[in-house]
């Protein structure tokens, strides 16, 4: 299909023009924060972790690998395909519409998407291959899919790939996974900086009016508008920062953000960092920028990543939480 080929071209030029690429939704919990270093000229020097701060960090990061190496994990994304309007043919065919990994079937059957409304018609089945399946029960006639953009997706699968429909503006693609990945099953963990008591920022939040929305840039290229609860304040190395905080629906203040390590040592796109919200009748928020981590597009390039909105590239170094990936294989800022 010529529009297929026009969006491939167009995405490998997004990719290209981002460099170091980027994150959909991050997925990861937040730890419980403890208390905050304060942030005056002198507490802002080299200070260790106490206890109870360094106890909630080897927590979270245990539980941020458990996450990416989940059999559904961040680890095992294969593919990113997008959807044309009509019959979109699934497999590994080398015709096929939406390209499955190779030990997929050649003809896995069709997605029909008419404007949002999609519907999955299955392949006669091969009696030497397995069926596909919706939550463990076979699919053998053509069923309505719901996409991301209406909650959880309708996942379907057979062996160890699963598909969904993910919606990213006025697009539909199909993203795949493989729970036999190599990334996943090569996976070594991750490098971090130091650990630093300082790096455990108090912050302020400056409270957005209700239903304020901020442009988010992202890797396809494209700015998609988020929710935002307002801005995290505070004062670091001499520097007033304000980070535009987006609200995914949890409540917690996600933040994507830039800095000068960024492409030295850091991933290009910047990283996220969470924090609980301010208890009620307070403005007062937590940041534990120890919890820095990586987006999904340093382990595949077919993440949907967002990228830091305007303003929210910091103009100091911060040597705090996950370093780039060993294994990153995209293109170098």
């Amino acid at each position: 299909m010529s529009g297929r080929v026009a969006t491939s071209i167009a995405l490998i030029a997004a990719l290209a023009a981002v460099a170091a690429c980027t994150p959909s939704r991050s997925e990861e919990p937040a730890a419980p924060t403890p208390a905050a270093t304060p942030t005056t000229p002198a507490a802002q020097q080299e200070q260790p972790m106490k206890p109870q701060q360094q106890a909630a960090l080897e927590a979270w990061r245990s539980k941020r690998i458990e996450r990416l190496k989940a059999p559904d994990g961040w680890l095992t994304l294969v593919g990113l395909e997008w959807l044309d309007e009509g019959d979109n043919s699934l497999g590994s065919a080398a015709d096929a519409d939406v390209q499955f990994p190779a030990k997929a079937p050649a003809n896995l059957g069709t997605i029909n998407r008419h404007r949002d409304a999609l519907m999955l018609a299955p392949a006669p089945l091969n009696p030497r291959e397995s069926p596909l399946t919706i939550d463990g029960k076979p699919v053998t006639k053509a069923t309505k899919l719901v996409s991301d953009a209406k909650g959880d997706p309708t996942v379907v699968a057979f062996g160890p790939i699963e598909f969904y429909v993910i919606q990213r503006g006025d697009r539909w693609a199909v993203r795949i996974k493989d729970s036999e990945s190599p990334i996943r099953t090569g996976f070594q963990g991750l490098e971090y900086y130091p650990t630093r008591g300082d790096w455990v920022v108090e912050a302020t939040l400056d409270p957005a009016p209700k239903g304020t929305k901020i442009p988010v840039p992202n890797i396809l290229g494209t700015t998609e508008d988020a929710d935002s609860p307002g801005d995290v304040v505070f004062s670091r190395d001499g520097h007033d920062v304000r980070l535009q905080a987006i609200d995914e629906g949890d409540g917690r203040l996600f933040l994507v953000f830039g800095d000068q390590t960024n492409g030295k040592g850091t991933y290009g796109g910047g990283r996220f960092v969470y924090a609980d919200p301010p208890k009620a009748g307070e403005h007062t928020v937590t940041v534990d920028f120890n919890q820095a981590y990586n987006p999904p597009c340093v382990f595949t390039q077919y993440a949907t990543c967002p990228l830091p909105p305007k303003g929210n590239k910091m103009p100091f170094p911060i040597e705090a939480g996950e370093k780039l990936w060993s294994g990153y294989h995209h293109p170098a800022s």
